[in-house]
């Protein structure tokens, strides 16, 4: 059977996946900011030149920014941080 080819699309993992309850923040090991998907997608420091060369920019002003992203640009942070669900 021929036909056009099909495309696969990849949702990006949902952000609450992507967190394990901890006292320290895996990226940066600050102890008193609170694990979450914001400061991972927004405000980590340590994450700030991965977010930089793969979102654009060092920081983002909230969650809200990421609906202008691409979906495969977030995949690529997510997946350069090395953060994983378990």
């Amino acid at each position: 059977m021929s036909g056009p080819p099909q495309l696969r699309v990849k949702k990006a993992p949902s952000p609450s996946i992507l967190m394990v309850p901890s006292r320290t923040i895996r990226s940066c090991r600050d102890e008193e900011e609170e694990e979450s998907p914001e400061h991972f997608f927004c405000f980590c420091p340590a994450l700030s030149s991965r977010r930089f060369r793969l979102l654009g920019k060092p920081f983002l002003d909230g969650l809200g920014d990421l609906a202008s992203l691409s979906p495969r640009k977030i995949a690529q942070f997510v997946q350069s941080s090395n953060w994983t669900p378990f």
